[in-house]
């Protein structure tokens, strides 16, 4: 496996173990999921990082945005998430 496809794993593990109960207790909020936000260089990298979500099952946990979308608009919640190859971009927000 790839150090990503690792990642990935343990971020589906925490998932699957419902780690944002963990969370909720620990912050005293009520979470009802969460995802994983990764800015990457370039769209290659998006389009890998979202090639390596699908094949590890992670699809739509996984939000991937290039530095260059983000940078240049400074804004988190533009529509601009993608959580697959085939689909519109998403804001946080959603």
């Amino acid at each position: 496996m790839s150090s990503i496809e690792r990642k990935f794993t343990r971020y589906r593990d925490a998932f699957d173990a419902l780690g944002e109960d963990h969370y909720s207790q620990m912050f005293g909020q009520n979470f009802q999921g969460f995802r994983v936000l990764c800015i990457v260089p370039n769209e290659r990298r998006r389009d890998g990082f979202l090639r390596t979500a699908a094949q590890t099952d992670l699809q739509p946990l996984i939000w991937v945005t290039t530095k260059d979308v983000i940078g240049s608009r400074g804004n988190l919640d533009l529509a601009c998430w993608h959580t697959s190859l085939d689909e519109p971009p998403h804001a946080l927000a959603e």
